[in-house]
C-alpha cells in the first residue's frame, strides 16, 4: 500500500525497505514508463533503480508486490562500510560525459542568432521560404542542443532553454515540441537526444553562412 504521497511520487514501505514510485505516460498513445527507486533506512542514495514499460499505470497492489519482493542483501556487497562512501557524484558525472560522447552533440553546431540575422539582412533564407521559417528552425535547433545539454548535466531543461532563449516556460515547451515535431529532438523515452537530422540541417545552414563569409559579407 502507498504510505505517503509527495506530489506525483508515491512512497511504498515494506519490512526490508521503502521505495519511491513514479509513472510517466507516453506523449502519444497509451501506456508509459514506471520507475521505482529502492532505499533502506541507512542509505542516502538509491540502492537500485527499476524501470519498466506498462500498457497502463500499475495498480497500488502491483507496485506493493514488487516492493515486497525486493531484498537489500544482494545489493550491499560485503565489506562495504557505508553506501555513503561510494563516489556517487563521480559515477553520475562519468555517466553524463559518456552519454554526451555517445550522442550527436559533439558534431552538432546550430547557427547562432547573429549569423541568422546577417543572412536575413542579405535576403538569404538558406533554402527556407521566408525569414520567419529560417529564424524558427534555427531556434528549434538551438533549443534541442540546450535541452539535451541541460539533461546531461542534471539541470532543468525547460528552465535552461527559457533562460538561453529569453522565453517564458510555456513558450519554451511549445518550442521544444516544435523541435520534436520537426525531427530535431527525440521523443521522451529514455534520455532524449539530438537527431542526425538536426545535425544535417544545422550543417546545411552553416554551409550557407560560410559561403557568404568567403564572399566577404
Amino acid at each position: 500500500m502507498v504510505t505517503k504521497r509527495e506530489s506525483e511520487f508515491d512512497i511504498y514501505e515494506s519490512d526490508q525497505c521503502y521505495a519511491v514510485f513514479a509513472w510517466q505516460p507516453y506523449a502519444k498513445g497509451g501506456g508509459g514508463s514506471a520507475a521505482l527507486c529502492f532505499f533502506t533506512g541507512e542509505s542516502r542514495n538509491p540502492l537500485e533503480h527499476v524501470i519498466w514499460d506498462a500498457p497502463r499505470k500499475p495498480s497500488e497492489q502491483e507496485v506493493s508486490e514488487r516492493v515486497g519482493r525486493w531484498r537489500p542483501d544482494a545489493k550491499l556487497p560485503r565489506g562495504c562500510g557505508s553506501v555513503g562512501e561510494i563516489p556517487w557524484a563521480g559515477l553520475m558525472q562519468t555517466s553524463r560525459k559518456h552519454r554526451a560522447q555517445e550522442s550527436n552533440l559533439p558534431s552538432f553546431h546550430p547557427p547562432n542568432p547573429y549569423d541568422i540575422h546577417r543572412l536575413i539582412e542579405l535576403g538569404e533564407f538558406a533554402g527556407y521560404r521566408t525569414s520567419r521559417d529560417l529564424r524558427g528552425h534555427s531556434q528549434q535547433l538551438r533549443a534541442a542542443k540546450e535541452y539535451v545539454e541541460a539533461l546531461l548535466v542534471g539541470n532543468r531543461p525547460i528552465e535552461a532553454v527559457s533562460n538561453a532563449e529569453n522565453l517564458a516556460p510555456a513558450q519554451t515547451r511549445s518550442l521544444i515540441e516544435r523541435s520534436r515535431h520537426n525531427g530535431y529532438l527525440t521523443r521522451p523515452r529514455g534520455i532524449e537526444q539530438v537527431t542526425g537530422k538536426a545535425v544535417k540541417v544545422a550543417n546545411q545552414i552553416n554551409k550557407v553562412i560560410q559561403t557568404l563569409g568567403k564572399e566577404d559579407v
